[in-house]
């Protein structure tokens, strides 16, 4: 049996807590690929991370 035409298709961002997500990707493009040394890059990736979450 087909459900596909049953119900309306939701994409899977729809309810979801996307607020920071342009902050993350506004600090991650220079702060940790835009970064030449990997201490610092890495460094960068964590502090980045661990205040997403």
């Amino acid at each position: 049996m087909n459900q596909r035409g049953s119900k309306k298709s939701v994409p899977p961002s729809v309810g979801a807590d996307v607020s920071g997500i342009e902050t993350l990707l506004n600090r991650n493009l220079p702060e940790v690929f835009g970064e030449g040394d990997p201490a610092r890059r890495r460094a960068a990736f964590y502090q980045i991370n661990a205040a997403a979450n």
